[in-house]
């Protein structure tokens, strides 16, 4: 994030019950949520365009997304129209998505999986998430996609992905996880086009991409880690902000659910590990009792509670939700292979390897992205 001249950063006052941070993104001035409390459970998309999304029909948010001004109304519209036509016979395939629950189905074994990248084709892939780069032999776990039971899940499609969000800007704001979130869809992207790193502060919580072509910018906004919250007020408390916030008519705030972590026989620092090489079969159960099923469901809860209040108010709301797919993936983490390594040989069963089961939430976003533009209607 270009600090000197794009955005003001305001410091929350307190880490629990009051949501004070915004960003000014220039001209005209939009104030938005820039963080929510600090967890690994979560990330908050907020999207805005003062014009409609022009998206192609091909497939599939930690981010912020914002039509720069600079960018012709027109710019890159027949283009994208064209494919549109193109892409028309299977409009009606998409419909059969409309209602369909992208969060309930299972993995299946297909080779191309999870092989978008490589760590070789991606310079981008930090020494922590570059788990072959580490020492991880096993490759299986790329080996499988996400399946939902109604429907098919579109691969991303990175050419498509340039073309709905070109002229404008995508930050992930949240902590450590939101980054690997973002950190994945840069890797994805980075195959259709180079972008080049325009900024990052001295402490690397805040990083800005350029994509030229597309005139596209993906930031990240770290804000912290792992600070326990109550979670359902926490949620109250930001979605009330988006409501009531005279200037963000049409808002677009998507949430990305809870990630489970997967430390089996102790926690990080009592000798948790994760050395599973596949994922939970479809008999593995989902503990609807666990504290991790609770906080997705009050997550769940209060969008659907914000999106009443704010449907009259040109404000709309929507759920990346993964945290059904993501328990039954302990294979996806770093374990022993992310480089630097943690106090008492601790292992990282919280974060996500590059390549890997990470990659499906950008092909959930792009599904979710399409519906919100009316695509799947």
């Amino acid at each position: 994030m270009n600090m000197k001249s794009s955005s003001t950063v305001f410091k929350e006052k307190n880490h629990l019950g009051k949501v004070e941070s915004c960003i000014n993104m220039g001209r005209p001035v939009h104030f938005m949520l820039s963080s929510l409390f600090i967890a690994t459970i979560f990330s908050i998309f907020l999207l805005y365009s003062p014009k409609p999304l022009i998206v192609i029909s091909k497939n599939g948010l930690d981010p912020i997304l914002q039509q720069k001004e600079t960018s012709s109304p027109m710019q890159g519209h027949d283009s994208v129209q064209k494919q549109l036509d193109q892409d028309k016979p299977h409009k009606s395939n998409f419909q059969k998505k409309e209602k369909c629950d992208l969060s309930k189905g299972h993995w299946i074994r297909e080779p191309r999986g999870s092989h978008f990248y490589t760590n070789s084709s991606c310079a981008t892939i930090p020494n922590s998430k570059n788990c072959f780069k580490q020492g991880r032999m096993d490759k299986d776990f790329l080996n499988w996609r996400w399946k939902p039971d109604q429907c098919e899940l579109p691969r991303f499609d990175a050419k498509s992905f340039l073309q709905i969000v070109q002229g404008k800007t995508v930050a992930f704001i949240g902590d450590s996880v939101a980054r690997n979130h973002m950190e994945s869809l840069l890797c994805l992207l980075s195959q259709e086009e180079i972008p080049e790193d325009i900024y990052k502060d001295s402490e690397d919580r805040f990083r800005t991409w350029y994509f030229p072509r597309s005139d596209f910018t993906l930031k990240v906004n770290v804000t912290g880690h792992h600070v326990e919250f109550a979670v359902q007020m926490s949620f109250r408390a930001t979605f009330n902000y988006i409501n009531d916030c005279k200037n963000c008519s049409g808002l677009v705030t998507l949430l990305r659910t809870f990630a489970p972590a997967h430390f089996e026989h102790g926690a990080w620092n009592t000798g948790g590990y994760c050395n599973r090489t596949g994922p939970f079969n479809e008999t593995h159960e989902i503990d609807i009792a666990s504290s991790e099923w609770k906080v997705r469901n009050a997550q769940i809860e209060e969008v659907e509670r914000a999106r009443k209040v704010g449907k009259n108010q040109g404000k709309r709301f929507g759920v990346l939700d993964v945290t059904r797919a993501m328990l039954m993936r302990p294979d996806g983490h770093p374990g022993e292979h992310y480089g630097e390594k943690w106090q008492g040989g601790a292992k990282d069963c919280v974060h996500w390897c590059m390549p890997g089961p990470i990659d499906t939430w950008s092909e959930i976003f792009m599904a979710v992205l399409r519906d919100q533009a009316g695509l799947s209607s």
